[in-house]
C-alpha cells in the first residue's frame, strides 16, 4: 500500500475520488490531498485544509473505493493526514458529511483516534427546478421583488461583510467558498446580511441548496430570493435539474415547506473533530 500526495502530476488517477468542488482548491494546493494505490492501483483519497486563523482545520473528503474496502485504506489515509497535520502543531480537524444510502459511515475508520462524534436526523427536500418555479407561480412569488444579488456580483463595499458571515456560518473564506465552484444569493441591509441561499454541485444532475439563512424580520424575504435564484438557474441547466435541500435550520424548513409541504426523506448528519 503506497501513500503519496496528490498534484497536477498524478490528478488523471484520483479525480473520481474526490468532489468536484474540491478539485480546484486542491489542484492549486489552498487544499491538502493524499491518495493511496494497493499494486499501482487507486483506491482512495482524502482531502482537508489547514486551519488559517482558527484553530481547527477542516476534513472535506475521505472516499474508498467500494472494492478496495476492509482493506485497511481508510485507516492509512487517516494515519498519514494525522502525521502531517501533528508536525504542523494542529490539533485536529472539524468535519460534516452525510449517511445516506450506500454511502460509508466515517465511523469505522475511527476507531484507533480521537474522535468526537454527534448525528442529527435532518429532513432532505428534493424537487426539480420547475417544479421550484411551479411553486412560485402557484404562491405568487416574484424574482423582482428581491433586493439580492449573486456572490459573483457582490459590490466591492459588501466583501468584508459577506466574508465574515461565510466564515461564521460554514466555516469558509469567501474566496475559498467561490473558487469550489460554489455559488450563492443574498441581500445585504446597512451592513449586514439579511437573507442568504448558498449552492453547490457535488454530483453532476444535481444541485445542492447547501444553506438557507434569513435574519430576524427577515423570513418573508427568503422565498423572493428563491425565486431569484432559481430563475437564474433555469438558464444554466435544464428543468429537470434535480434540487436537494438539506434541511439544516428553522430558515431551511420554513423554506420548503412553505413551498412544497413536508421533505419526502430524512437523512443523518454526521458532525465531529478527529485529531
Amino acid at each position: 500500500m503506497i501513500a503519496e500526495e496528490i498534484s497536477s502530476k498524478n490528478w488523471n488517477l484520483y479525480e473520481d475520488m474526490i468532489p468536484r468542488e474540491y478539485a480546484r482548491p486542491a489542484l492549486k494546493g489552498d487544499y491538502q490531498a493524499l491518495g493511496v494505490r494497493i499494486l499501482h492501483r487507486p483506491c482512495g483519497a482524502v482531502v482537508w485544509k489547514e486551519p488559517e486563523d482558527e484553530e481547527y482545520g477542516t476534513l472535506f473528503s475521505l472516499y474508498v473505493a467500494p472494492e478496495a474496502r476492509r482493506l485497511g485504506v481508510g485507516t492509512e489515509l487517516l494515519r498519514r493526514m494525522l502525521e502531517k497535520t501533528r508536525a504542523k502543531n494542529i490539533p485536529g480537524l472539524l468535519f460534516t458529511y452525510v449517511f445516506e444510502g450506500d454511502r460509508m459511515g466515517l465511523s469505522p475508520f475511527f476507531d484507533k483516534y480521537k474522535v468526537t462524534m454527534e448525528t442529527e436526523t435532518c429532513p432532505l427536500g428534493s424537487v426539480t427546478i420547475k417544479e421550484v418555479l411551479e411553486a412560485m407561480v402557484k404562491k405568487n412569488i416574484k424574482e423582482s421583488k428581491a433586493d439580492g444579488i449573486k456572490l459573483s456580483d457582490l459590490r466591492k463595499q459588501d466583501y468584508a461583510v459577506v466574508d465574515k458571515w461565510i466564515y461564521e456560518h460554514i466555516h469558509e473564506r469567501l474566496a475559498d467558498y467561490m473558487t469550489n465552484g460554489s455559488w450563492g444569493y443574498m441581500s445585504i441591509k446597512d451592513g449586514k446580511v439579511k437573507t442568504a441561499l448558498l449552492f453547490s454541485m457535488e454530483f453532476v444532475g444535481t444541485i445542492n441548496l447547501s444553506f438557507a439563512f434569513a435574519a430576524q424580520g427577515s423570513e418573508a424575504k427568503l422565498p423572493e430570493l428563491m425565486a431569484l435564484a432559481v430563475s437564474n438557474l433555469v438558464r444554466d441547466y435544464p428543468a429537470d435539474t434535480v434540487i436537494e435541500m438539506l434541511l439544516v435550520n428553522e430558515q431551511s424548513k420554513k423554506l420548503y415547506e412553505g413551498l412544497f409541504g413536508d421533505a419526502p426523506y430524512e437523512i443523518d448528519v454526521v458532525r465531529g473533530a478527529v485529531a
